[in-house]
C-alpha cells in the first residue's frame, strides 16, 4: 500500500513497519496468484498463456518486520507466478507483464533499486524480457516501472491489457477511497477477461456518511459515484455507533457490494473484512474482490479461506471471510 503514512527511501534505510492487517493482504494476493496461474495456465491441454499484473499503488516494495524485511506486493507477485508455473508443470509458453505504479518517485526507486535486489529479483529492473534458465525456461517475464497518479496511468494500463489480450489482474491498494474513481473501475470492467482486488477503506466512508466532511463531499459524489448509496436516515434506523453494530455493519458490506455491482459493472463481487483490534466488529477495510470468471470468484474464495480467522457464524453472516487483529494476537 502506497500512502502518506508509509515511506520508503531509495537505498532502503527508511522502511516503513509492517502491521498484521498487510501482511495477512499479502498472504491473500500471494496465495491467490499461485493458484490463479495453476488454474488458468494448467487447465486442460492449452490453458492460458498470457497474463498482465497491475499494482496501481506498489510502494516500495519492502517493510520492516521487527529485525527482518517483509516483500511488499511486487516481489510476491512475481513470486508468485514462478511458484504457479512449477506447480501447472506445462511444457509450454507463459507470457507475463507486470505494470508497477507509484506516485512518489522515492518510492519507485526504493522498489528499483532496493526492494527487487533484496528479492533476489533485481535482474527484472532494466524492464527487458527475461527468461529463466532451466526448468523456468519457457516463463517469460517483464516489469515495467510507472511514476504517477494512478488514476492517470489507467488508460495507458487497459491499452496495455487490450494489445497484450489473455487474463489481466489489477492489485488496487490505496491509502483511501478517494484515489480510484468508479470510472476507472468501469473502463477495467470492460476488459473481457479481468479482476481486481481492491483495498477498500470502508471505515472511511463510514465516518464521512457519519460527519459529512464538506471536503469530501464531491469525491463521494462525484469520484465515488455513491450519492444515493450509504443513506443516513437508514443508518441512523440501524442505531449508528451504540445500537445494532452488526446490523449496521451488514449494511455498510451490502451497499458496497451493491455499489460495485450497478455502478462499477462488476459481475461478481466478494469481500474480505479487515477487522482491527480497536474497531470491535466494524471493518477497517474491505478487499472486494471483483471478476467476471467464475472460476477465478472460486479460487479467490480458497484463498480468503486459510487466512481467515473470523470463527463466530455472526462474523461470517456479517462480514464473510475475514481477519480480525485481536485473534491474531490472542
Amino acid at each position: 500500500m502506497s500512502s502518506n503514512q508509509a515511506k520508503w527511501s531509495r537505498d532502503g534505510n527508511d522502511l516503513p513497519n509492517i502491521e498484521p492487517h498487510t501482511q495477512a493482504k499479502h498472504q491473500i494476493i500471494q496465495e491467490y496468484i499461485t493458484n490463479l496461474i495453476v488454474t488458468l495456465y494448467g487447465t486442460g491441454k492449452y490453458g492460458v498463456t498470457t497474463f498482465t499484473f497491475i499494482d496501481g499503488f506498489s510502494g516500495g516494495g519492502m517493510y520492516r518486520d521487527g529485525d527482518s524485511l517483509w516483500e511488499g506486493s511486487p516481489p510476491r507477485m512475481i513470486k508468485a507466478v514462478r511458484e504457479g508455473y512449477r506447480q501447472a508443470k506445462r511444457a509450454y509458453p507463459l507470457d507475463v507483464q507486470f505494470i508497477f505504479i507509484d506516485e512518489k518517485h522515492k518510492h519507485l526507486n526504493c522498489l528499483q533499486d532496493y526492494a527487487m535486489a533484496q528479492a533476489g529479483l533485481e535482474e527484472l529492473t532494466d524492464e527487458k524480457e527475461h527468461k529463466l534458465p532451466g526448468e523456468m525456461a519457457l516463463l517469460s517475464e517483464r516489469c515495467e516501472f510507472l511514476q504517477g497518479k494512478f488514476e492517470d496511468r489507467v488508460d495507458y494500463c487497459i491499452n496495455v491489457a487490450k494489445e497484450r489480450k489473455g487474463h489481466v489482474f489489477f492489485l488496487l491498494d490505496p491509502f483511501g477511497w478517494t484515489y480510484v474513481s468508479m470510472t476507472s473501475i468501469r473502463k477495467i470492467n470492460s476488459l473481457p477477461k479481468v479482476e481486481i482486488l481492491y483495498t477498500f477503506m470502508i471505515d472511511g466512508i463510514w465516518r464521512f456518511v457519519k460527519e459529512r466532511y464538506e471536503n469530501l463531499k464531491s469525491a463521494f459524489q462525484d469520484v465515488l459515484e455513491a450519492d444515493g448509496y450509504y443513506d443516513l436516515d437508514e443508518l441512523n434506523g440501524l442505531g449508528l455507533d451504540s445500537i445494532n453494530p452488526g446490523d449496521r455493519q451488514c449494511y455498510l458490506r451490502n451497499e458496497s457490494m451493491r455499489l460495485f455491482r450497478n455502478r462499477g459493472n462488476a459481475e461478481r463481487v466478494i469481500t474480505f473484512s479487515m477487522i482491527g483490534k480497536q474497531f470491535k466488529d466494524r471493518a477497517l477495510y474491505y478487499l472486494i474482490h471483483m471478476s467476471k470468471n467464475h472460476r477465478a470468484l472460486e479460487v479467490m474464495k480458497g484463498s480468503f479461506w486459510p487466512i481467515n480467522n473470523l470463527q463466530s457464524q455472526y462474523y461470517f453472516e456479517v462480514h464473510g471471510y475475514g481477519f480480525k487483529t485481536v485473534n491474531f494476537y490472542e
